[in-house]
């Protein structure tokens, strides 16, 4: 049990070192790297500095973001450490790791958060679409009544048009 309670600490301490050096090598800020991440800025800062750590599925988002190198050799070392917390009994760590990297079928934690930034966008573009449905029907309602009013203009000026000549003639 000591031993457990001494890989997680390991894996807590490494994990904001390894999260700024992977956002170093991508050359982003801390809130580039949260937007990235589906996350708060403040969740990465704390990352960062220690007193937090990021869970499993932002650690396999930030793998698919991280090009290869002795960064993403860090990373992967990391994650399995992290993983042999939340591990299914009965897998080795590599082959757990790949399983959740590699296998589409069980839906990967980092595709999760994508699917949820999308979902997020769409409904977001359907309310967009809902507002400006509104404003072209408002539009065509004052549209009518534009041309209804150009009607009874017509209609008030003609008469006294027709009646311009037969007096004269």
């Amino acid at each position: 049990m000591q031993s457990f309670e001494r890989q997680r600490r390991a894996a807590k301490a490494g994990a904001g070192k390894v999260v700024r050096k992977v956002r170093k090598r991508l050359a982003v800020s801390q809130e580039a790297l949260s937007r990235l991440l589906s996350t708060t800025k403040g969740a990465v800062q704390h990352w960062e500095r220690g007193r937090n750590y990021p869970d499993l599925a932002r650690l396999l988002a930030l793998r698919r973001f991280c090009p290869p190198g002795p960064e993403r050799r860090e990373l992967d070392k990391l994650l399995e450490r992290v993983q042999v917390q939340v591990a299914p009994v009965g897998l080795s760590k590599r082959e757990n790791l790949a399983r959740l990297i590699l296998d589409p079928r069980r839906g990967a934690p980092a595709e999760w958060l994508e699917q949820r930034k999308y979902r997020r966008d769409h409904k977001r573009l359907e309310r967009q679409l809902e507002r400006l449905k509104r404003r072209v029907s408002e539009g065509a309602e004052r549209m009518k009544a534009l041309e209804s009013l150009v009607d009874e203009l017509r209609r008030k000026l003609q008469p006294s048009n027709s009646a311009a000549p037969r007096a004269l003639g």
